[in-house]
């Protein structure tokens, strides 16, 4: 979570700084809507969504850490795999 407000423009000195925008519009039938953002420098959040009015916004950053890459995990599942072997070999004899 990067950044929170109510104000409807607002602008950031990167692209890429954000990624994704939350919006939140109250009303009975309240409602929230979330754009993609990760190319743009600035942007202006609609005062009215479907008639209801904003009443608030989040700004989303990148991610974190993602999952291993795919040799780290074949790594991980060979030798877990070949343990198991082991095992199987001592418990048989």
């Amino acid at each position: 979570l990067n950044s929170v407000g109510s104000s409807n423009s607002f602008s950031w000195s990167t692209a890429g700084t954000y990624n994704y925008l939350f919006a939140k519009y109250d009303g009975p039938n309240q409602g929230s809507v979330v754009w993609y953002v990760g190319n743009l420098t600035s942007f202006t959040i609609p005062t009215q969504w479907n008639g209801y009015g904003l009443s608030g916004w989040t700004l989303f950053g990148p991610g974190g850490a993602g999952a291993p890459d795919g040799g780290t995990t074949v790594m991980l599942l060979g030798a877990a795999l070949g343990a198991l072997g082991v095992v199987r070999r001592y418990l048989r004899s």
